[in-house]
């Protein structure tokens, strides 16, 4: 008897011993890049030139392939092809990122694409084209999300079922620190490599989604300093934007590592940095700008406000959107002392933009139509506060009143990660607040449910449903042009 229970012992102590084998290779000594499966990426350009549009293709392999080709078109014949150009990627480990650009997609078009290496079908999907600017668009708006969490996979099964024409990601795209390895290890199988698409695995959405994103604050602040994460920044690394923001403004983001870190960071990030921290596009009748709202942003900083104007007055579209992480009006109790956005609103107020859409708190908020002006002197600046003057339009009602007088601001943070302020579910009232910065300004707050916002724009009517990791409707809001 003794014996096999010494030789069972042994039994599980040599399994024990290869299970640590396992998760250590998994975990440090395999690549950490891994492979990613071909994804749509948003085009050069912020707008349409000439009737039509570019998009573009992005997958990672471990190793070199110089065979890879992209067949595209408006049918599943395809027609044209395309042959990517190969970018390297060093973080903690070496990949291999292939981009290809498509071009001359015709507006309003679904575009057809196969991307083959050898000879063997890789993936093979499609997506929407932009918009023209009579049609109508159907977007998606989420952040927070990949923590490796049930929730998570429910809500990208949930938006699969949505089929937007595309997702605006708005922050703290993978938790903790936006590494590398934690895209390979919970972002992907979550958005574009699970092999099927369901409730309890996620949606590959990404392979017929473009994804716009905006950085939070878990994708680059430990990841600021190279030299302390290598594979940190790796937002930088996988998405894409046009590059049509501002250079070379004071409060740019500081990146700091040795001089053959930056020199590879720069190398694998192309003009993705810093072109994801400020740009824009336009899709439809809706333009859409994107601010890097982290704290080592300036919202006072001359040329940056000068560029925010520049682009949103220049816009032509009937619907000007704003996208940011941290939110500028928010009831919460968590992540309530992050303000400094609140300095715009004047000025996005005079270029007229409709809606702010926003992280960053883990829960839903839509705010009343709101005016705000900052006050000079700000008593509770020590505490991240921006105090001011609160014009809130009590009437409007986004049902038989549809015509807001002010911004409308969202917080769709219920992409995953762990939920906030669960006691405001339903009773979104914050007691013994200053008046000078906080006000009863939020119509809706949900807390206690994971959820996304599903949004349609036509050229005279904006729709908004916020819908929660079991598909239903918790929120529903109508704007609609005079």
């Amino acid at each position: 008897m003794r014996k096999k229970i010494i030789f069972s012992t042994g039994i599980l102590v040599v399994l024990a011993a290869l299970s640590a084998a396992v998760w250590l290779w998994i975990n440090f000594l395999s690549n950490p890049f891994g492979t990613v499966q071909p994804y749509v990426q948003p085009g050069t350009n912020a707008v349409a030139v000439g009737g039509v549009d570019s998009s573009r293709l992005v997958w990672v392999t471990e190793t070199e392939a110089a065979d890879f080709t992209v067949d595209f078109g408006p049918s599943p014949s395809y027609g044209r092809t395309a042959l990517p150009e190969h970018r390297e990627l060093a973080a903690g480990g070496r990949a291999h990122k292939y981009t290809a650009t498509l071009t001359d997609l015709k507006l309003d078009s679904q575009v057809y694409y196969r991307v083959r290496q050898g000879g063997k079908t890789i993936r093979a999907n499609a997506f929407a084209a932009r918009k023209s600017a009579t049609n109508s668009i159907h977007f998606v708006a989420v952040g927070d999300t990949v923590r490796r969490q049930p929730p998570e996979r429910r809500i990208a099964w949930g938006i699969s079922q949505q089929r937007p024409d595309f997702l605006l990601h708005l922050g703290d795209i993978v938790y903790f620190k936006g590494k590398v390895r934690e895209y390979r290890d919970r972002f992907w199988p979550c958005y574009n490599d699970s092999a099927r698409s369901s409730p309890r695995l996620g949606a590959p959405i990404m392979g017929s989604v473009p994804f716009h994103v905006v950085l939070g604050n878990h994708d680059v602040h430990y990841g600021l300093n190279l030299a302390e994460l290598p594979d940190g920044l790796a937002a930088f690394y996988f998405f894409h934007a046009p590059a049509n923001g501002p250079r070379g403004l004071k409060c740019s983001i500081p990146v700091t590592g040795g001089t053959e870190q930056m020199a590879a960071f720069r190398a694998g990030a192309g003009d993705s940095f810093p072109g994801l921290s400020f740009y824009s596009f336009e899709n439809g009748p809706a333009h859409f700008l994107f601010l890097d709202a982290n704290t080592y942003t300036d919202f006072e900083e001359p040329s940056l406000r000068d560029w925010i104007e520049r682009d949103l007055r220049s816009a032509g579209t009937p619907w000007k959107f704003v996208v940011t992480h941290q939110p500028a009006f928010q009831t919460a109790v968590k992540e309530y002392n992050f303000q400094h956005m609140r300095l715009l609103s004047p000025l996005l107020e005079r270029c007229g933009v409709d809606v702010v859409f926003s992280g960053h708190t883990h829960n839903y908020q839509r705010t009343k139509p709101i005016k705000f002006l900052p006050q000079r002197s700000n008593a509770g600046a020590a505490l991240g506060w921006v105090n001011g003057r609160f014009d809130v339009d009590n009437d409007f009602d986004g049902t038989t009143n549809q015509l807001p007088r002010g911004i409308i601001h969202v917080v769709s943070g219920g992409g995953g990660a762990r939920l906030f302020d669960l006691h405001l579910n339903g009773d979104p009232v914050l007691v013994g607040m200053d008046t000078n910065n906080w006000v009863p300004f939020t119509a809706r707050l949900f807390s206690g449910t994971f959820s996304f916002s599903d949004v349609t724009v036509t050229p005279k009517r904006f729709t908004l449903r916020q819908i929660d990791d079991q598909g239903r409707e918790i929120d529903r809001l109508e704007i609609r042009k005079p």
